[in-house]
């Protein structure tokens, strides 16, 4: 390239973690984050290696210090996404897109919030925290949160509006482990949650930007409801209230200039976002400077762009992880030396090329270097592909020959493809299965499959330890291995349920040595988010899609 890509290395956001719709027109205001069983204030797992964000200049200030510096800007940052939302009320909604959470982190508050140039949790909504027993939590909520129109936020409406999404099967992601039986509020600032099941990483969603409604309930009425509240959604208290919709074209966001942490002012006072599906139309918006920011861009966007000087490219690791199921209930995958086979002849290098154009890092593990429990040591993973010494495993099995398929969806199709190709090299009669994602969840949930490739978020500990789990039915699962052995069910369930975090810690690193060593799954890659920007404006946090928080953009100081 002709010039050099920001890229925000994968230890920095090795912290990140939840600790990741012409015409018509809806107005709003005219201007205007695993906690152990004592008391807890937040507190980050340990990763004394990890580094501030290269990618925002030195002394980048903290959450708690103003990010734009010492004068607020009236002025207006434009940011073209890749779709229009179906709804700015995503805790009301039973499937929550990217989009929707980029919103979400605009104008809604969290629980805790994870800093990445100080790799800690630190405090939002929520002080602090305690376990009251195994199924549920007590979290101190602060008295000084208020919504649009002057509403304060209580524990009693947080407790009333969660039961509420609980009991309609809302956000099914993040509240299928709840029992709403058990969400309450003790008083105006305590808070009670409840989990169906032991759940140790609940804490670990605190950091969510969709995890619990933090609403106003009078709020809520005085915008005509929970239906309302989908495109009129000043029921929150974040850093940004809704303003304008008009469809197909626009949506504007006004700063939330009484906000309660007053240190933490948006420095632009108005984001708007306009919509272009086309990666190539947004990369041209930022180019001519119709707009000031685009993300998910492709690698020919970034290689276009990389010559314009005002134009800063940004390559950010995710929380995501793209990893390859083989089903180890059904012969040939029932037998380790076939797996490790298909271990020793996938090209991870060339994976990458093809399906993320290059910009993206090896990952061995069910888990993503993103994520805080990401094994760094691990050991036995093949560092080259070697035909020979599969085909000798191969020769020790019962495979002869019989044709296995590879199940994908459309847009991991020519990974696959390369992928399928590697395996063929190796003597295995390989056919590759392209599914619409209806029917490939489908496929998933029927546990009838060969192999496939999940770009799986590592948002939810539980959600990557249950693709793993032969106990977990595919169905509850949405696929993986299939895979049993007892001594791995122990360290799964250390690091499912253990509430002493190093004992967890060390459950999970051994998971994932376990999985390496017998071919459980196989890593092929971390996810990276690609974008533009104006080469004079940066941004100083990103949430676990490698998206940024666009309360923290600010012109370069």
């Amino acid at each position: 390239m002709k010039k050099s890509i920001i890229k925000i290395t994968a230890i920095a956001l090795s912290m990140l973690f939840l600790l990741s719709a012409c015409g018509k027109t809806t107005q709003g205001p005219a201007t205007t984050d695993a906690g152990a069983n004592n008391s807890q204030s937040p507190a980050s797992p340990a990763n004394p290696s990890s580094p501030a964000n290269p990618s925002s200049p030195a002394g980048t200030p903290g959450v708690g210090a103003n990010t734009g510096n010492a004068a607020l800007s009236d002025e207006m940052l434009t940011i073209v996404l890749e779709s229009e939302p179906s709804s700015l009320f995503p805790t009301y909604s039973s499937d929550v897109t990217l989009t929707e959470e980029i919103f979400n982190s605009c104008m809604y508050d969290v629980f805790l919030f994870q800093n990445l140039n100080t790799g800690e949790v630190e405090p939002r909504i929520a002080t602090s925290w305690e376990w009251i027993d195994d199924y549920r939590i007590r979290l101190n909520i602060r008295d000084d949160v208020y919504a649009y129109g002057g509403n304060r936020i209580t524990a009693y409406d947080i407790a009333e509006a969660s039961a509420y999404c609980v009991e309609n099967g809302f956000n099914v992601t993040n509240y299928s482990m709840m029992d709403k039986d058990k969400i309450y509020a003790e008083d105006d600032t305590t808070l009670v949650l409840g989990t169906l099941d032991i759940y140790p990483s609940l804490p670990d969603l605190f950091t969510s930007n969709f995890f619990l409604p933090i609403i106003s309930m009078k709020a809520l009425e005085d915008v005509g409801g929970w239906d309302a509240a989908i495109r009129n959604p000043n029921i929150n208290s974040g850093r940004y209230f809704f303003e304008e919709w008009v469809d197909g074209q626009y949506i504007k966001l006004v700063r939330n200039d009484d906000y309660w942490d007053q240190d933490s002012l948006p420095y632009y006072k108005y984001l708007r976002f306009v919509f272009a599906p086309d990666p190539t139309a947004r990369a041209m918006a930022v180019q001519s400077g119709d707009a000031d920011y685009a993300i998910r861009l492709t690698g020919t966007q970034v290689e276009a762009l990389s010559g314009v000087n005002s134009v800063a490219i940004e390559v950010v690791p995710a929380n995501v992880a793209y990893s390859f199921y083989m089903n180890t209930s059904r012969a040939p995958f029932d037998d380790v030396n076939f797996r490790k086979a298909i271990q020793l002849l996938i090209d991870y290098e060339g994976v990458i090329e093809v399906g993320a154009n290059g910009l993206a890092d090896p990952v061995p593990t069910c888990f993503s270097i993103a994520n805080p429990y990401f094994l760094r040591n691990y050991t036995g993973f093949p560092d080259r592909v070697d035909v020979d010494k599969a085909k000798e495993l191969i020769a020790q099995t019962s495979y002869n020959g019989e044709k296995l398929f590879i199940s994908t969806e459309p847009s991991f199709a020519l990974a696959m493809e390369y992928v399928q190709a590697c395996l063929i090299a190796g003597g295995i009669n390989v056919e590759l299965s392209v599914l619409e994602p209806a029917s490939y969840r489908t496929e998933m949930g029927s546990g009838e499959y060969d192999m496939n490739v999940v770009p799986a978020a590592n948002t939810n500990i539980a959600r990557v330890l249950n693709r793993l789990d032969g106990r977990v039915s595919t169905e509850v699962s949405s696929g993986g291995s299939q895979y049993q052995n007892d001594e791995f069910f122990k360290l799964i369930d250390i690091g499912r349920y253990s509430k002493d975090d190093s004992e967890r810690r060390q459950a999970l690193y051994a998971v994932q040595q376990h999985v390496i060593d017998n071919a459980v799954m196989i890593g092929l890659y971390n996810s990276t988010a690609l974008g533009a920007h104006r080469s004079d404006i940066v941004s100083d946090y990103y949430f676990y899609e490698g998206i940024p928080y666009f309360w923290s953009t600010r012109p370069i100081s």
